[in-house]
Formats: C-alpha cells, structure tokens, sequence
C-alpha cells in the first residue's frame, strides 16, 4: 500500500477562510454540562433503590427503561437507533428469554448479583461525588451565573482521563518515543488542538482496493482542522512565537526532571544494595556462629543412623539439660544444619506458638516434642537424601556489581604479570 497526501488547499477564497473558524469554534462549543444530570442522577437512584421482588417487572423485563422520564430528545434518537442496530434485538431475546442452557442456568444467579451491583452504585450516588447533584447538593440546582459560567465546561469532570488514555496508547506504539513528547502529543489529541488529518492520506495505484469516490467523500467529512484552525493569522504567529520562546525553558525543565528522576533510581539501587549487603553479612554471621555448636550427632555418623537410634538419642541429650533451656538447645542444633550448613528446608516457619497447639508456646512440654521430632526429621532428611554436611564454617562472600573484576580477568591478570616478571629465554 502507498500513501499520498494532498496538497493543503491554500488557495481558499476569503469566504471559506472566514467560515472555517465559525464551524470550528462550534465544534469547541458542543462539550456542555447537561442541565438534565440531577434528573439523571435521581432516576439511577431510584432505579437502583427498587426491591428485589420487584427485578421481575423492572431489570428483568425487557421494555423496562430505567431513563423513561427524561424529556429529550437526544437520548429518545439514541435509543431508537441503539435498539435498530444489528444484532442487538437478538442479543436482547438472548439476555431477557435465553435459549442457551448454560444462559438458563445463570438466571438464578442475576438477582443476587444485581442486587450487589446496584447497592455498589446507590452507595457511591449517595456518599460520593454523584450525591452533589442530588437534592440538597451543592450542584443540584445551579443558579443562572453559575450556568452561564459553567456552560462551556465538560461533561467529564476529570479532563485527563482522555489524555492518559492516549499516553498509553503511544507508549505501547511507540516505545521510542520520550515521555515528555508523548505527553505533548496525547494532551493535544485529547484537546483537539490540531484535529482529525485523516482524510487527507489516500490510497494510491493499489491493486487490493481502490479508493470509490464515495469513501474519498467520506474520509474528507471525518476530517477537522482542530482548534487551532479557529486562530486567524496574528494569533497562530502569536501562538507559534510564544511556543518557541518557551521550549527552551521547558527542554531545561525537562532535563532537570530527568536527571532527578534518574539520581532517585540510583539512590534507590545504592539503598537497595546496602540493605542486601547487610543481610547477607547478617546471615553468613548467623551460619557461621550455628556452626560452631557442638553436634549431638557426629555429621559422619549421621548417614548410618536409623530414625529410632536419632530419638533415643535426642531423648538421651534432653534427659541431661535443665527444662528452660531445652528449648534453645534444641533450636541450636536445628539451626546448625538449617543455616550453619546452608539446608534452610530443615528449619520451621515458626519456633513457637501462643496460638497454634500443635507447636506451642516456648518452653512448654507440646513445644519441647515439636522441636524434637523437628530435629529428627531433619537428621533423615539428611540421611535420605544424602544431604552434604561441610565441615567448614561458610565464608563470607562478596557482593559483585557490574564494574567488579570477575575472577577469570583476575586469573588472566596474574598469569600476564608471572609472564611479564619471569626471564625471557
């Protein structure tokens, strides 16, 4: 497919230059507050106050119109042609009088769910921003300056949500693309501000379509020339004068944001790396000191040992040490083949428990067995699985970040100062 573009007309008569800025300036003008919103708002209310035993003639029926009442014409053309579209009567025999069985199936549970999904809405109508436009709210009943004053404003009253839109859509288009020029070109999409430039790109000398007349018509009525058509000659060079003077400030800006943001994302790696430094130096101190105790089981004796010698045993070291310091006697020699010889399964998620029987609180009779059997469990996992018991306190290890001399450049390293220093022959 090729694509041209016209020409730009500048050959327009003073007739059409002065009608252009007329229909796009009624075009700005269209996005109203609409005077019927309380009347709006109150109808959803009592729609979503109707009783359950009442869905039968309301919700659920399908010439039931929630909106019935409002006197306009717009929204009677909306749903007229809303309803004459294709495909939506036999969606709605679908919905109201299911021929489907799995659709019959799911009748029973419409009530239930309707009822939760109105209840969420009366809830926000009547605690959250919808309750200003009902009685008593302060924009209920708008006096005439506030009218007058609020009559250009937009119906959505969260302006950016369009442009956020937008923002996402040319972030995944266009990965490339900064964030502040992606910013520039979605605010000015959702402002109109150059309007619809589709029209003027056609297909040319294809042999899979070819451009009728009737689409060209077409295309060039979708197109608009935005709100900057509505400027006349002074105020676009005005415009375009000003917009220069300012980028460079905002460059500067933009760049003094950047910069910040990226100082942030360092502050947060440097963070992020000393608090893992310290941990794992806190751990390799942990193993290190649980290595030392002094195993009831000798590690090399540990493969040949059936689980009833490792109870009788751990029941003979018990018999010998006072009840208040079994407890941590058992967990020393836990945490010995746990962290000490880097077996973290072997350790439980907790060492003891006001709230669950099973492990119970420290030092009490149900807590002494729970660590016992524990502890036997771990001695046959080792020798089930043939878990390796080092024999040797962990080292601590160091931390290397991109930048560090690895060990192979090390290893090169002094390999290249023996040859350097050794005599040549």
């Amino acid at each position: 497919m090729v694509l041209s573009r016209r020409a730009p007309s500048l050959g327009r008569s003073k007739k059409a230059r002065d009608a252009r800025p007329l229909r796009t300036a009624a075009v700005a003008e269209r996005p109203r507050r609409d005077p019927r919103a309380p009347q709006v708002h109150q109808l959803t209310l009592a729609a979503c106050e109707i009783e359950p035993s009442k869905y039968g003639s309301t919700w659920l029926a399908a010439d039931w119109d929630p909106f019935g009442a409002v006197d306009a014409g717009a929204y009677t053309k909306w749903r007229t042609h809303y309803l004459a579209e294709r495909g939506v009567a036999a969606q709605r025999v679908e919905i109201y009088a299911p021929a489907d069985a799995t659709n019959k199936a799911a009748l029973l549970l419409v009530p239930p769910i309707l009822r939760a999904w109105l209840d969420g809405i009366r809830r926000t109508i009547r605690a959250g921003q919808g309750a200003r436009r009902l009685k008593g709210g302060d924009i209920a009943s708008p006096s005439a300056a506030a009218g007058a004053a609020l009559g250009r404003a937009w119906r959505n009253t969260n302006a950016l949500e369009g442009t956020f839109g937008v923002l996402k859509m040319y972030d995944r288009l266009f990965d490339n693309l900064s964030v502040s020029r992606a910013t520039d070109v979605s605010s000015a999409i959702s402002n109109n501000i150059f309007g619809s430039h589709g029209a003027d790109y056609g297909v040319k000398r294809t042999r899979r379509r070819v451009a009728t007349p009737a689409s060209s018509k077409k295309r060039r009525a979708g197109a608009s020339d935005g709100r900057i058509g509505a400027l006349e000659g002074d105020e676009l060079a005005a415009a375009a004068l000003l917009a220069r003077r300012l980028a460079p400030k905002r460059d500067r800006e933009r760049a003094a944001d950047a910069a910040a943001i990226q100082d942030l994302k360092r502050h947060k790696a440097d963070a992020a790396k000393a608090k893992a430094t310290e941990a794992a130096a806190k751990k390799l101190a942990r193993a290190s000191a649980t290595f030392q105790a002094t195993p009831w089981i000798v590690d090399a004796d540990v493969p040949t040992r059936t689980a009833t010698t490792v109870r009788a045993t751990i029941s003979q070291k018990l018999a010998k040490i006072p009840p208040r310091k079994q407890h941590d006697a058992l967990r020393e020699q836990i945490e010995r083949m746990s962290s000490g010889m880097g077996h973290d399964a072997l350790k439980p998620k907790f060492w003891s428990s006001g709230k669950d029987a099973s492990i119970g609180s420290k030092g009490s009779d149900k807590n002494i067995e729970f660590l016992a059997a524990t502890l036997a469990a771990a001695y046959e996992a080792v020798r089930r699985d043939a878990l390796p018991l080092v024999q040797a306190a962990p080292a601590a290890a160091t931390i290397r970040t991109i930048g560090d001399e690895t060990l192979q450049s090390a290893e090169i390293g002094r390999a290249a100062a023996a040859a350097a220093a050794s005599p040549s022959t």
